[in-house]
């Protein structure tokens, strides 16, 4: 009750100190008037200023009143002229009356229409209509204030993840039908809550008291609703929902910074009924990902990737027969940076076919000058899975490989055994052209994929080299019996194995006694610098 009356009191001093300020504009205007010698001088108009700021800060009646009280403070008691003491005519004020009341009522009705006008774009700014609820932008608003309170709550979004599914399987306004049902749902399951919609398909929750064990347990209890198809203007519709939990202030103490890691926590959830909290870790790996994926478009540019060459040993002559060409990347911040790290990324981002190009271009030219120094040697080169669904790097390499005046058979191209199934046809089909060039062919991380025998039957192979994964379990029996049979598998189609990731003696002694042609390894040798690797062959 107290607030109230405070509240109106607040509003009924603003409004005496408005309308303090207008009677004082009129008197201003009105001595004004007089002192500059009566209504014929320009001064009148100054009565127009009372007017509009009545108009401005009040309604048509407010106006209207004040416009009266201005037109009659000029009216048949002004005089025309002061000096010669003549007065006004009646028709001269009265119609000056009629024009200030146009004026008062026009201007106020203008206000009026410019202060709903702005109502509605705020409204626009904070709020959805076709849903019905406040959204992010409001969202954040709220939050500042909850913060300000020193409040403590929970904060949820829940996304549709099969939205764009739906979508175009049915019909768009079934997806929004979805999730304005899972609003609805969630909106009968519990009254304590503010809910905000967010995106198209999805909407987010403040749960006000409550931390983070009991959201957890209150939003899962949520998404098992949609473990079911739910009904949908006649549709049984399959909804995929997936959550986010972030609190504050165990999280933070920041609406915009709630905000933000309530969406990371959706991002790791995964997009089947799953539930994260959010993760301090997970946007620490998020960051260092999104630096590495800016920086991996200046690497090239900038001369930050450069080549390492792993030897590769044949076990029946004791000698070097061949080196793998391995990119680095030596960041002038991070330093050096894991190649399977900035690989994957380059593959999700679409600039792994530059990267090889780089790679492809950079062997190319470093045979070139071994050769020109009386050195040679083979070299392989992985492609990426991404790299073989076209024949662009192929046709690459030939013309790199002509600009250089090498021999093809000096190239090895290394493909994965997993990237040559994605796409099995069009992969042999490829690897036939480059092996008709005079390119050798080599399965990488063999063993690790699915129906192996079968897909090696089909694909143009000269080598075959075993995962390390199977080269570590060399002591287990069934480690054992695994290289074992690839061995003579291999063997039976005329293909020679390399074996990835010797490090041992006891690993080497096996494989050489079950006939493995080549070794790969830190037993022998990391992988080395162009010069380094000259100096390792010749006093191998």
């Amino acid at each position: 009750m107290s607030k109230i009356f405070i509240y109106n009191y607040i509003n009924f001093r603003k409004r005496m100190v408005k309308i303090l300020f207008i009677v004082l504009l009129i008197f201003f205007t009105d001595e004004t008037v007089y002192l500059t010698g009566g209504t014929q001088s320009a001064f009148t108009h100054f009565m127009y200023i009372p007017i509009l700021m009545a108009a401005f800060w009040g309604d048509i009646k407010f106006a209207s009143i004040t416009a009266l009280i201005c037109g009659i403070s000029l009216g048949p008691f002004m005089y025309r002229n002061v000096i010669d003491e003549v007065m006004q005519e009646p028709k001269e004020w009265i119609f000056r009356l009629i024009i200030f009341t146009l004026i008062g009522i026009i201007m106020s009705f203008l206000f009026e229409r410019i202060k709903q006008y702005k109502i509605k774009e705020i409204d626009k700014a904070f709020f959805n209509e076709k849903i019905g609820l406040a959204n992010a932008n409001k969202l954040k608003i709220d939050l500042a204030k909850r913060i300000k309170r020193k409040e403590c709550f929970s904060l949820v979004a829940f996304q549709i993840a099969n939205m764009d599914h739906i979508n175009r399987s049915i019909d768009y306004r079934i997806g929004e039908a979805s999730l304005e049902k899972a609003i609805h749902m969630f909106s009968d399951s519990s009254s304590s809550h503010e809910i905000y919609y967010i995106y198209n398909n999805e909407f987010a929750v403040v749960l006000p008291k409550y931390n983070v064990e009991d959201t957890y347990i209150k939003a899962l209890k949520f998404l098992e609703e949609f473990r079911e198809p739910v009904s949908i203007k006649g549709f049984k519709i399959e909804i995929v929902m997936k959550a986010g939990i972030v609190h504050c202030p165990s999280h933070s103490s920041n609406s915009d910074e709630l905000f933000k890691k309530m969406e990371l926590a959706l991002d790791q959830a995964s997009n089947s009924l799953d539930l994260c909290v959010y993760d301090a870790k997970l946007e620490k790996r998020n960051k260092e990902k999104y630096e590495i994926q800016m920086s991996l478009h200046d690497a090239i540019n900038n001369k930050q990737f450069y080549l390492v060459y792993q030897p590769k040993i044949s076990l029946n002559e004791n000698k070097v027969i061949g080196v793998e060409a391995l990119l680095r990347w030596k960041h002038p911040q991070k330093g050096f940076i894991d190649p399977e790290q900035f690989i994957s990324i380059a593959e999700n981002i679409g600039i792994i076919n530059d990267i090889t190009k780089w790679v492809i271009e950079n062997t190319v030219q470093q045979l070139s000058q071994w050769q020109q120094k009386g050195f040679y040697i083979n070299a392989a080169i992985n492609f990426s899975t991404k790299d073989v669904k076209t024949d662009e790097l192929v046709e690459f390499m030939k013309k790199c490989i002509k600009e250089n005046r090498v021999n093809p058979e000096k190239i090895e191209l290394e493909i994965t055994e997993r990237g040559a199934i994605k796409n099995l046809d069009f992969v042999k089909s490829l690897l036939n052209n480059a092996r008709k060039f005079g390119f050798k062919i080599s399965i990488d991380d063999f063993g690790t994929g699915y129906n192996s025998l079968f897909n090696l039957i089909k694909l143009p192979v000269d080598h075959l080299k075993i995962d390390k994964f199977f080269i570590d379990r060399i002591n287990d029996l069934d480690g054992q019996i695994a290289v074992k049979n690839i061995i003579n598998m291999a063997h039976k189609l005329d293909i020679k194995v390399v074996a990835e990731g010797v490090e041992n003696q006891k690993q080497l002694e096996w494989l050489k006694q079950h006939e493995c042609d080549y070794i790969q390894g830190y037993y022998y040798s990391k992988p080395l610098l162009p010069d380094e690797l000259i100096k390792y062959v010749k006093t191998f």
